[in-house]
């Protein structure tokens, strides 16, 4: 998984070879704390999408151009563009059916 930046963001999305999965999570966030094992292994049984960690606190000049209201929010982006959105905890098995569906 890689820590995107405002710096880094719109890059990594233009150039990305597969689909990317991004996580907004904060640090003060308990399901956001949950969540990060489950996205760890989804990502590492996972190669056909990409996962991306957006940490909010450090992010706020964007969040609203993602419409990001609560954390965590899962966005899934197929060409740069979003195709879906979640929020809240996700197992690896929810996860993976997520990007699938």
């Amino acid at each position: 998984m890689i820590e995107l930046t405002e710096q880094t963001f719109d890059n990594y999305l233009q150039n990305a070879e597969k689909p990317v999965l991004i996580d907004f999570y904060a640090t003060w966030c308990g399901p956001c704390k949950r969540l990060k094992p489950e996205l760890e292994k989804f990502n590492e049984s996972n190669d056909t999408v990409s996962v991306a960690t957006v940490d909010v606190d450090k992010f706020r000049d964007k969040l609203d151009k993602y419409n990001v209201m609560s954390v965590p929010t899962l966005i899934l982006f197929k060409n740069g563009k979003e195709t879906k959105r979640a929020s809240g905890f996700m197992s690896q098995e929810e996860l993976n059916k997520f990007v699938e569906a």
